[in-house]
């Protein structure tokens, strides 16, 4: 699909929506051969498994991380239903360092 999309001159994909793309075995191959391919490439993810993103940062245009209800630890855990809070701030602070 991706050699599609660049046969047709798209400049760009972002993964998202219908669950956390880093949870796809194969994110990291994928994402490398978009880049190959010359697509700009972003991602939306909640965060929790960002560390699986660190060796492809440099093919990225933009990650972007849904943190809704990010002002408290309680609030996030009770928004998502998981206590990962702090893991996400983590991945967040060391992504922003390996940039």
């Amino acid at each position: 699909m991706l050699n599609e999309l660049a046969d047709l001159k798209v400049k760009s994909v972002e993964f998202s929506g219908g669950g956390e793309p880093t949870t796809h075995p194969d994110i990291i191959e994928i994402i490398r051969h978009a880049k190959s391919l010359g697509l700009n490439i972003g991602i939306v993810t909640n965060g929790n498994s960002l560390e699986k993103l660190f060796p492809v940062l440099d093919a990225f245009t933009f990650i972007r991380i849904s943190l809704d209800a990010a002002t408290t630890k309680d609030k996030y855990q009770f928004v998502h239903g998981v206590n990962t809070f702090e893991s996400v701030i983590n991945n967040i602070s060391v992504m922003i360092n390996l940039s």
